[in-house]
């Protein structure tokens, strides 16, 4: 992998190529590659209209994004409560440069889906061959970018049937009971203490990066204050708000003076 860094003709070639065979494979909308980013991606959205960022030169981002598919493919509410939480991060203005990203958001949402008394979503990582640490990186590529649904077999004994709605207030509880500085999540489910000293950041424990994956700077006090406020919302039984689609006003690049 470190040919990305060290040809660029390899990376154009090699990006080239992927990009040639998501758009015949039909998978979605595929966005042509960013060669010139730090770690190079290709932008796709599925027929769901999930985003998707597969990143090369870097395993760790392709298993991950391989990961988050597998997710939404086996519950749609997945999806929906990944589109949700999206736009309350937007409409905080915590979701862009220096913020949190779009791989945030994800975990968050299936770190809740599975910590849950009746989880939405089993341990998907256990359950799907493709997503093991042992398996060839290339297969997980394969397996990313081919057509169709993924198969993950059903092991809830007893199913979580809750509407999504019903789902997003309880991540609201769930994550505004927890102390951002002091607690750590993973993404099959677990809390576990932070061992580090540093209060300013929020840790997540990925076993596909071996740092953790979250250097947003008072991430904790941001992450607290989101949800402590979308909870003050739920009990004063504002769920206009807490269900409003926040529109993004794209700023004009020079302003027009009105006469």
């Amino acid at each position: 992998m470190n040919r990305f860094q060290a040809s660029e003709q390899f990376r154009y070639t090699y990006l080239n190529k992927t990009y040639e065979k998501l758009v015949s494979g039909k998978i979605g909308s595929i966005n042509p590659p960013f060669f010139t980013a730090r770690i190079p991606i290709i932008r796709m959205f599925s027929k769901r209209k999930l985003q998707v960022d597969i990143q090369f030169g870097n395993i760790g981002p392709i298993r991950s994004s391989l990961f988050i598919r597998t997710c939404v493919e086996y519950d749609e509410r997945v999806r929906l409560l990944i589109h949700w939480l999206t736009n309350k991060f937007q409409e905080s203005e915590i979701l862009k440069n220096r913020f949190f990203s779009r791989y945030h958001i994800n975990v968050l949402v299936v770190h809740f889906l599975q910590a849950i008394p009746y989880p939405v979503l089993p341990d998907i990582i256990n359950l799907s061959p493709w997503l093991s640490k042992k398996n060839d990186w290339n297969n997980a590529v394969k397996v990313l970018t081919r057509q169709g649904s993924l198969y993950v077999p059903n092991c809830n004994e007893v199913p979580n049937e809750q509407s999504v709605g019903g789902l997003a207030v309880q991540l609201i509880d769930y994550y505004s009971q927890i102390d951002f500085r002091k607690f750590a999540i993973d993404t099959r489910g677990h809390v576990f203490e932070r061992t580090d000293n540093d209060p300013l950041f929020f840790k997540i424990s990925d076993e596909y990066f071996e740092q953790p994956t979250c250097n947003v700077m008072e991430a904790p006090r941001l992450l607290s204050k989101l949800f402590s406020e979308l909870k003050s919302k739920v009990k004063s039984g504002n769920y206009e708000d807490v269900f409003n689609y926040h529109v993004q006003i794209k700023k004009a690049k020079s302003s027009e003076s009105i006469a």
